[in-house]
């Protein structure tokens, strides 16, 4: 019950943080984390087949990215 509670944070709080541009680094490092877990543990790394990880892969990338990167010309953490 707990990691699933952690889960839905990260996934509804974090990334409206990051679409709103606060504390950039801070909310995707806890989404990167948190879909590393559901890409190596829920999809057990599949990229084919029924229980297929490409979508957690994809997402995991691109916050990865934004999560070295950091924020944006336009976003509130630059102001």
């Amino acid at each position: 019950m707990p990691t699933t509670v952690l889960a839905a944070l990260a996934e509804v709080v974090c990334s409206a943080l990051v679409i709103l541009g606060l504390w950039t680094r801070f909310a995707a490092f806890f989404v990167v984390l948190e879909l590393g877990c559901v890409f190596v543990l829920a999809h057990k790394m599949a990229l084919g087949g029924m229980r297929s990880g490409e979508l957690p892969l994809v997402l995991l990338v691109s916050f990865l990215v934004l999560f070295l990167s950091g924020a944006g010309k336009y976003s509130f953490d630059r102001k």
